[in-house]
């Protein structure tokens, strides 16, 4: 009987496993820009505190990318448009700056904007990172 059981696992084993590779689950490197332009981005955690759509009465802030080096960015307010130059994992964003938002955590997200200085993916988060903290994780809209 242990035999039998054996045999039909080592079979499920062998049929199975060369069946992960071509299945949606598994997973592969995604390109940073790919990733990037392919998604806008909803801020979930600023500063190591969760967001709370509720303290967003307009809307979470947000950011959109471009190939082409534009972004916009939704403060939870307003809509700014700026511009964005990514080499490897550093970043500046370059961008005016935005009417003051009754929330604070809208203007919280403007002036780590403006520290930013990297960014990076985390499974599906974007991280913006000044040099050693991050200063906030997106997730993709």
């Amino acid at each position: 009987m242990i035999r039998g059981s054996f045999v039909r696992l080592m079979f499920a084993a062998a049929v199975c496993v060369p069946m992960t590779d071509s299945c949606s689950f598994a997973r592969k490197a995604v390109d940073m820009d790919e990733a990037l332009y392919a998604n806008g981005w909803v801020l979930c955690n600023i500063r190591g505190s969760l967001v709370n759509i509720k303290d967003f009465s307009d809307g979470v802030p947000s950011l959109r990318f471009d190939p082409a080096g534009n972004m916009q960015i939704y403060t939870g307010c307003s809509i700014v448009n700026g511009t964005y130059m990514l080499i490897g994992d550093s970043v500046d964003f370059e961008f005016s700056p935005p009417p003051v938002c009754r929330n604070y955590l809208g203007n919280d997200f403007v002036q780590d904007l403006r520290g930013a200085k990297k960014i990076g993916m985390v499974k599906e988060r974007l991280l913006i990172m000044n040099d050693s903290t991050v200063l906030m994780a997106l997730y993709p809209k």
